[in-house]
């Protein structure tokens, strides 16, 4: 055990965030995104916290307060040559300390950590295992047949030629009403990152938005998420095009593993199951409805 004088634990600066990414490098299962911790630093600076020993960070953690009522803690890792030496733990308290007055806190754990964090008084949902598939980009045009389904019901269009960045937020709030309120990260997220949206055609709603995708670069490839339809035509439509993007390119997208038909879109593009995590609570989560939701946002975010 260090000695305690010589460890502190403060708020990361934005110069230190590139630690974090080299890190998780050579971590295993660990493949983040820089727009994830550059998001999680412009919305709340103090969100990311770091150990530092002797003048050297040693240990990052986040802790993303979404509102009074729920935070995810995430990016939780120590330098492996100062593991075993309560570093870790003491970072995990600070933050703890720092999101406690949230009714609920969040976090996805890989197996072997489940009862790690139950020992911290989280609790595994059962029904809330998160699913990682991985697959590959095609090289198809992607909005070959996308501007017409059915009766000339709706239109997919790039996300940098959409104007409507608002739009996108309110159907997004609707569509997770029963989750914490994620307005200003689906805001920040929408400036950084490429994507495609889908609009209706029809007369009762013309224009409205009725499902969105992202995709993102993360250390190996790229990642899609949040990604949100109307219906599993559409939702079929928007995979189809971000896939176009990155042509032979890995690509990885997180689903709840009970959300059958975000399961069958991406087994039918031959993506297959890379790990599964678990999401764990400090309280009863409050029920929400996936019925929309084929892929949560990030690791970064939950």
């Amino acid at each position: 055990m260090a000695h305690p004088d010589e460890y502190t634990t403060r708020t990361a600066t934005k110069e230190e965030l590139a630690l974090l990414l080299d890190w998780s490098i050579t971590e295993p299962g660990w493949n983040i995104s820089a727009i994830d911790i550059q998001a999680l630093h412009e919305l709340d600076p103090e969100s990311i916290l770091v150990g530092e020993y002797q003048g050297e960070v040693v240990a990052f953690i986040t802790g993303y307060k979404y509102d009074d009522t729920f935070a995810y803690i995430s990016y939780y890792i120590v330098k492996p040559e100062h593991r075993g030496k309560g570093f870790g733990l003491s970072l995990w308290m600070a933050c703890m300390g720092r999101v406690k007055s949230c009714t609920t806190v969040c976090c996805f754990a890989v197996q072997a950590q489940v009862d790690a964090y139950k020992k911290s008084g989280f609790r595994a949902d059962a029904h809330k295992t998160i699913e990682e598939y991985v697959g590959f980009g095609t090289n198809s045009d992607p909005l070959q047949g996308a501007l017409e389904f059915g009766n000339d019901s709706w239109s997919v269009v790039p996300l940098r030629e959409f104007s409507r960045c608002e739009d996108i937020v309110q159907y997004d709030a609707a569509a997770n009403a029963s989750c914490a309120p994620r307005q200003a990260m689906i805001r920040m997220l929408l400036t950084k990152t490429d994507g495609f949206v889908a609009t209706s055609k029809k007369a009762e709603n013309y224009g409205c938005v009725i499902g969105y995708g992202l995709i993102s670069p993360i250390q190996k490839g790229y990642r899609v998420g949040p990604f949100v339809a109307d219906s599993s035509e559409v939702a079929h439509r928007l995979f189809s095009a971000l896939r176009s993007i990155t042509a032979d390119v890995s690509i990885s997208i997180l689903i709840p593993a009970f959300s059958k038909q975000s399961c069958r879109m991406v087994e039918s593009a031959g993506f297959k199951v890379h790990m599964a995590l678990q999401r764990m609570f400090t309280a009863t989560p409050q029920q929400v409805d996936f019925g929309k939701v084929y892929s949560v946002c990030s690791q970064g975010f939950g």
